[in-house]
């Protein structure tokens, strides 16, 4: 999964989690913060990566988001468990998964072999 890509899923599970939209997500990792904005709510997810200038559409339903990123024109599927999540990227053909709680979202990036917080 690019770097980017998971920002745009810790800023998603976040905001779903938290229960409200910010518009910035801190990478821990490499000390840098990420400005996304828009909506994560009932009617869907509608975003705008300032980094990579690009827009983030999807859906979710309580326990599944499918999201689309229209930078790397792929699919990303990611179900919600509790306060732990699991997903799949279609750009990389990866999984990745983590764990969401009040410091932060941790994910767990399979294709890159690591793990990588946001606050």
């Amino acid at each position: 999964m690019t770097h980017g890509t998971r920002a745009v899923v810790a800023f998603v599970v976040k905001s779903l989690f938290a229960n409200r939209t910010g518009e910035v997500i801190c990478d821990v990792v490499f000390d840098k913060r990420i400005r996304i904005t828009g909506q994560v709510d009932g009617d869907g997810i509608s975003l705008f990566d300032h980094d990579r200038g690009c827009q983030i559409s999807g859906v979710w339903n309580r326990s599944h988001v499918t999201l689309y990123d229209h930078g790397s024109y792929c699919h990303l599927s990611i179900h919600v468990s509790g306060n732990r999540f699991e997903g799949y990227d279609y750009a990389t053909n990866s999984y990745f998964g983590g764990e969401w709680n009040d410091a932060g979202v941790m994910i767990y990036d399979l294709s890159e072999g690591g793990s990588f917080r946001y606050s």
